[in-house]
């Protein structure tokens, strides 16, 4: 006898529907967790941190050079230029035409390495 229906015989086999049910919320689980891990990992890649050196040109500042160079990433204005001058050990915003500053930049398929990183490194 069917405890739901009170029937002899149950019109709905609700063994069934419940293991489908749990079937379907699990796929749902499991789509979403792949889901959200593919995102995070589109994430980090796209914000994946970099160094470059620069050649500091005449009449540059570290404003203007922050400026250039600044992604979303940083997190203000402010903030990248402290990063600047703690990478190159920078008490003040003294900097002179000819010097050498290491630059972050966050760049997803790492152009900012073939562009005055690793890859001009390499040449010389």
């Amino acid at each position: 006898m069917c405890k739901m229906c009170k029937r002899m015989i149950c019109p709905v086999p609700y063994g069934k529907l419940l293991a489908a049910a749990v079937c379907l919320m699990l796929s749902a689980a499991l789509i979403g967790s792949i889901a959200r891990y593919a995102g995070t990992k589109r994430a980090e890649a796209a914000s994946r941190k970099y160094y470059t050196s620069i050649t500091v040109e005449k009449g540059d500042t570290l404003w203007s050079i922050a400026a250039e160079h600044i992604a979303p990433e940083h997190g203000g204005m402010e903030s990248y230029i402290q990063e600047i001058r703690n990478l190159n050990h920078l008490y003040d915003d003294g900097i002179y035409a000819g010097a050498h500053l290491m630059i972050p930049r966050y760049d997803a398929d790492m152009q900012g390495m073939e562009s005055g990183g690793l890859a001009d490194a390499e040449k010389k």
